[in-house]
């Protein structure tokens, strides 16, 4: 598994390295007339907003630049990934991130966790796809 690249079912992201381009998909259970994506810091301050736009039930890729709201480059640290969409209904939109494994490590219950190198570890069961 080291070395592979895997989409996670996480919003969470945390960087020793400024965020650089990062790759995900947001999973709708049923369309939607707006989506949009906020990239906020650990306190909860929004730092970008994407528009997606409208989009149908299914999974939405989607690239963020690593660049606030104004084009500048952000720091290094940790960011939550938080998709919105307009109507206000149950649809609660998934995240899910593409990064590579570093490392794999087993935790104190015997569960294999994926060491990843942009977002913390992750469970195995969360991995949706390994390419």
């Amino acid at each position: 598994m080291v070395g592979k690249h895997v989409l996670v079912q996480t919003d969470l992201l945390a960087t020793e390295q400024p965020p650089g381009v990062v790759n995900g998909q947001i999973g709708l259970s049923a369309a939607t007339a707006s989506l949009t994506l906020k990239i906020q810091t650990e306190s909860g301050q929004t730092v970008r907003t994407l528009g997606l736009g409208p989009q149908s039930s299914g999974q939405h890729g989607f690239a963020w630049d690593g660049l606030n709201q104004s084009g500048n480059p952000l720091p290094a640290g940790s960011y939550r990934l938080v998709a919105e969409v307009a109507e206000s209904t149950d649809l609660q939109p998934e995240v899910a991130l593409h990064d590579r494994v570093t490392s794999v490590s087993m935790n104190e219950a015997g569960v294999l966790n994926l060491n990843l190198s942009q977002s913390s570890a992750v469970g195995i069961a969360d991995v949706l796809e390994v390419s």
